[in-house]
């Protein structure tokens, strides 16, 4: 069986019911629909005919059997470095200065400046406050 929004209109709207996987916290089947460039949007492992969805959620194509799975996409794996050996003699960096490094690097760089922005827009915002009110 193999139904799409071009040939079968009415007959698709039987499953206009099932949703696609979320896009968070999941991964799709990402079967291969026979003849259709179209790909399964449903869970890995669902039970059912395999299903995808357009925009909006739409579904514009159901088909069972046949199927090829599409690889996923991988990304390389960078290897890990060695940690970097220290001359006897060569200083380690004070504790506190490693603390926030450590910290720093759990985070995207993204995040770390929006978090720097914050904290100054709200130390912005108690200044003019303290200004306004005549205590500075």
């Amino acid at each position: 069986m193999k139904l799409t929004i071009e040939e079968n209109r009415e007959a698709i709207k039987r499953y206009r019911h099932v949703r696609p996987a979320p896009p968070w916290g999941s991964v799709t089947c990402s079967a291969r629909c026979p003849g259709s460039p179209r790909t399964c949007t449903l869970r890995r492992g669902h039970s059912g005919p395999h299903v995808a969805h357009g925009m909006f959620k739409r579904v514009v194509a159901v088909w069972d059997g046949g199927t090829t799975a599409v690889a996923p996409e991988r990304k390389p794996v960078r290897a890990a470095r060695p940690p970097a050996r220290r001359s006897p003699g060569e200083e380690k960096p004070p504790a506190p200065f490693e603390a926030l490094r450590s910290l720093v690097s759990r985070f995207s760089m993204e995040g770390v400046l929006l978090f720097i922005m914050a904290v100054s827009m709200f130390g912005f915002a108690v200044d003019w406050a303290l200004r306004i009110l005549g205590w500075k």
